[in-house]
């Protein structure tokens, strides 16, 4: 009777481990604006996706409800360059992490990119600067 207890035990615990994996061999060269093909296979129904910024909780996208084996993601021109993970579930609700990767192209934290460029022919800036020896005031006169 044990037995048959530690058994069915087992089958449940089996039942709720996701055979769920990411076949994706290669997270280089993630760009923004160009589309990437995720893939994965043994899923136990619908797969959803997230896409979290380092070890950090936040999300920046979502897709779910997914039954195929892929999904081509564009990523957005909203995302900074940053080391990212994508996170996938299925119906077991357990996470399968990818490896980290960077997303080339995005935007750097806490700087701008100009929206146009400057020719090269332009002249370069100029500079003036006055300097006096001794400093004024410097030697006790007035």
């Amino acid at each position: 009777m044990k037995l048959l207890s530690v058994l069915a035990l087992v089958a449940a615990a089996l039942r709720s481990i996701s055979a769920l994996r990411f076949t994706n061999t290669n997270f280089n060269n993630i760009t923004i604006g160009e589309p990437f093909n995720l893939t994965w296979s043994d899923a136990s129904g619908p797969v959803e996706i997230t896409l979290l910024k380092g070890a950090t909780p936040a999300f920046f996208a979502s897709a779910g409800n997914l039954t195929s084996t892929f999904h081509m993601w564009t990523p957005s021109t909203d995302l900074y360059r940053d080391v990212y993970d994508i996170v996938f579930k299925d119906g077991t609700n357990v996470p399968v992490y990818s490896f980290q990767f960077e997303i080339l192209g995005g935007r750097i934290a806490g700087t701008s990119i100009p929206t146009s460029s400057s020719s090269a022919t332009s002249a370069a800036p100029s500079y003036t600067a006055t300097f006096a020896y001794p400093p004024l005031g410097s030697l006790g006169g007035s």
